[in-house]
């Protein structure tokens, strides 16, 4: 009930076909797995960040090269 009113109130049109299509996570087998853990974070830097971080390496090798 709290998921139907939650998705309600965000502006979903049919909260009871968008449970349904979201399956069932008792059978689905990324859940099921051993590896599964919800609680880990896998945070990466956005692409722009390593751009920025591969174009400082480049001008820093150049320097060291000339």
């Amino acid at each position: 009930p709290d998921v139907l009113r939650v998705l309600a109130e965000a502006g979903v049109a049919d909260p009871a076909a968008a449970v349904a299509e979201s399956g069932d996570p008792a059978h689905d087998a990324l859940f099921a797995s051993p590896e599964f853990d919800p609680c880990v974070l896998q945070a990466r830097p956005t692409d722009l960040l390593r751009r920025r971080r591969f174009a400082r390496a480049a001008m820093a090798g150049a320097a060291a090269l000339a």
